[in-house]
């Protein structure tokens, strides 16, 4: 057999590459990527399910896998794709400007596949099966090209979601059963489902995985490391091959999409001292490109600042972190009625994450845990949660260094009063994805979350966010300046704070009871010096005796 040149063969793949719509090729020689913002503070993040946001191409709806559902009457909807895309979100852009959102955390864009539990679909984007290829069901490269291209005409940074610890479920203990356990030494009865099923090239072997069986005891060091996350297959990160590749392809990854930062799932699960090596090569290569401030989140779900700093504080590691702490403090004031200092305590935790302090990524809920609406009204009053939304939301925009709002919180969405597990506080993933409703009008809408959502731009927490993102970018105090409390009770109530920034202070002052109160608290302004309302201009209030007479309803 005649043997092709090693230049004729390149030459073939590149072109094979050229003709596939969607394979992740970096941007042409001279493209200009988009520099890092000066100050991640002064953004504020809009985290959103591609799948369940817009559907803009109807054509690209995975039908034919039978992974698609439009009705609306079944909860199951809520595990299958709904056909949301990159046009889709393209086309809603207004929707996003309109709130004064300036970035943007997107559902994963490399193709996933479905694993062997047909009751579950990749819609979450956490499942991947290719990381040099974007996935079909989302639209073609030149479709997410686009997207990220008409973001960052309008101001908006985007932030891709990646998956390094783990991929689509192909392989396992072909003994279902032994599957679902863990062994400590691994179990040789290991292979693929399906042996015409495997990964896309360079994970397309077995050695590359993980022969442990699932994680059973979350917190049992090396389970879960070694284990897998029920219905995935687990890579082996400890192995130079994993390491290297998944090095080269999500550099490739920003190179291909000019994106501006990566949220890192399940970093707890993977080997810490290589994920902080692979998180400084992809700042390293970002900067390279002229993104000297790529911000790099990794996902450890815990409570514990000590741990979540652990993966920041180190030099040439992650530089910043999903500051889970706060939603947890946040939560307890706002919903619990809990004392409102505790937000103070819980800000000062910031100084333990080194250069991660003013780049945290600070939320109310999000994708992995109940909506703050189903504590405040499982019943879905939404009048209700307006009212404690508002300072909750407020706090959020002016206090933490990088809010970030999961998508339908604007709406109160409440998860039709379905706590995700069997109870308020008992996690059960096999009764999970209630907080993953759709914003269009398709599949999965349960209680507040019904009907065409993007529509409701006059929507009143949806406004509420749009003035308090008008006041973060008119008045930089709101967002660099130097937190100080003052005003508290010792319970709930009445709590103020203000942000100085040179000569310009910004009192921020909230209730969390349901009565009205008058509070005075002390500002750094010399007597007779005016303070304008900013949510309502026509307010006006002047210090006396070093104070501020502040009415709070």
């Amino acid at each position: 057999m005649k043997t092709l040149p090693i230049a004729c063969l390149l030459a073939f793949v590149l072109s094979a590459i050229a003709e596939d719509a969607y394979w992740l090729t970096p941007r042409a020689t001279g493209f200009s990527y988009t520099p890092s913002p000066t100050d991640w503070r002064d953004t504020n993040i809009y985290q959103l399910f591609t799948d369940r946001f817009a559907d803009g191409d109807d054509t690209n709806n995975p039908r034919s896998q039978g992974w698609y559902v439009e009705g609306k009457n079944h909860p199951q909807n809520r595990n299958y794709h709904h056909g949301g895309d990159w046009k889709g979100l393209r086309n809603n852009l207004d929707y996003l400007s309109g709130m004064g959102v300036n970035a943007v955390w997107i559902s994963g864009v490399q193709m996933n596949d479905q694993g062997r539990d047909a009751s579950y679909t990749p819609y979450h984007m956490y499942h991947p099966t290719d990381f040099f290829r974007v996935d079909p069901v989302m639209g073609t490269f030149q479709d997410l090209k686009d997207l990220i291209d008409a973001c960052h005409a309008r101001g908006i940074y985007v932030i891709l979601d990646v998956v390094i610890n783990h991929t689509a479920d192909k392989n396992g203990i072909l003994d279902v059963n032994q599957d679902k356990q863990y062994f400590a030494w691994g179990n040789g009865n290991f292979g693929w489902w399906h042996t015409n099923r495997r990964h896309a090239w360079p994970f397309d072997d077995l050695q590359w995985f993980h022969t442990n069986g699932t994680i059973n005891n979350w917190d049992s060091f090396p389970e879960y490391i070694y284990g897998q996350f029920k219905g995935t297959d687990d890579l082996a990160t400890e192995k130079e091959h994993v390491k290297y590749w998944l090095g080269e392809a999500f550099k490739n990854l920003i190179s291909a999409t000019d994106c501006d930062g990566f949220r890192v799932d399940a970093i707890k699960h993977v080997d810490k001292d290589w994920c902080l090596k692979w998180a400084d090569d992809m700042r390293r290569h970002a900067a390279s490109l002229g993104k000297n401030d790529f911000i790099l989140f990794g996902e450890y779900f815990t409570y514990d600042n000590g741990k979540l700093a652990e993966y920041v504080t180190p030099v040439g590691s992650f530089n910043s972190a999903l500051f889970f702490p706060m939603s947890q403090t946040i939560k307890s004031v706002f919903v619990d009625g809990g004392w409102t200092g505790q937000l103070t305590q819980a800000l000062g935790a910031k100084s333990q994450y080194g250069e991660g302090e003013n780049r945290l990524v600070t939320f109310i809920d999000n994708h992995d845990v109940n909506r703050i609406g189903l504590y405040i009204s499982p019943s879905g009053d939404a009048g209700r949660i307006q009212w404690v939304m508002r300072p909750a939301l407020t706090f959020l925009y002016t206090a933490t260094p990088v809010p970030c709002l999961y998508y339908g919180t604007e709406h109160g969405f409440n998860q039709g009063g379905h706590f995700n597990g069997s109870s308020r506080t008992t996690d059960n993933p096999d009764d999970g994805d209630w907080q993953r409703e759709a914003m269009f009008d398709r599949g999965f809408q349960p209680g507040l979350a019904a009907g065409n959502q993007l529509a409701r731009t006059d929507a009143p927490l949806y406004l509420h966010i749009k003035a308090l993102n008008a006041a973060r970018k008119s008045h930089p105090a709101l967002t660099r300046g130097t937190f100080s409390e003052r005003w508290q009770n010792g319970g709930a109530g009445p709590y103020a704070y203000s942000r100085v920034l040179q000569d310009q202070e910004a009192l921020v002052a909230l209730n969390t009871s349901d009565n009205p109160v008058s509070i005075t608290p002390q500002v750094g302004k010399p007597n007779g010096t005016e303070f304008t309302n900013i949510l309502n201009p026509s307010e006006k209030i002047n210090v006396a005796n070093g104070r501020l007479p502040v009415p709070l309803a």
